[in-house]
């Protein structure tokens, strides 16, 4: 889980501050099943962890993050839009980043088009599911979690 050290350099501090940082940050952590990662193209399924995290940077601004290898973490980035149903939520996706080079898949920041829609953890098994276009290629994201309530990273 050395991969949720490569969220916090990128979004919330430097690494040298990255215990501080839990303490400040609304971040949360899923158990479950990575079902589907393909960003640009490049399936990632088989590198992606059983553990995802997500947090708010502004009041319209969501992130998912998965681990992708020990060092590697993905995070799609998107702005808030309204509730299709109480327990439901989507983003209109508009970025993706990589903490460092995976494979074929460049470090930094991608623009992205596409939609994410996301359940309630906190009442029983819950969906993220993104689809989305970017760089001309498919980006597809199926992640179901467990079940487990979610919990802040350590």
């Amino acid at each position: 889980m050395k991969w949720i050290l490569a969220v916090l350099s990128v979004f919330l501090a430097a690494p040298s501050h990255a215990e501080d940082v839990f303490s400040r940050t609304d971040m949360m952590m899923v158990q479950g099943k990575c079902i589907r990662l393909v960003l640009e193209g490049i399936d990632l399924t088989g590198t992606c962890d059983d553990q995802a995290a997500s947090h708010t940077e502004a009041p319209d601004r969501v992130l998912f993050h998965f681990g992708v290898g020990d060092d590697t973490a993905i995070s799609l980035v998107g702005t808030d839009l309204p509730n299709p149903t109480p327990d439901t939520d989507e983003i209109k996706l508009i970025r993706f980043h990589v903490s460092s080079r995976h494979g074929a898949l460049q470090a930094g920041p991608h623009e992205a088009d596409g939609k994410c829609t996301f359940g309630n953890p906190y009442i029983g098994k819950a969906t993220i599911q993104c689809i989305g276009r970017s760089n001309g290629k498919d980006l597809t994201v199926l992640f179901e979690t467990d079940g487990s309530e979610p919990v802040k990273p350590r």
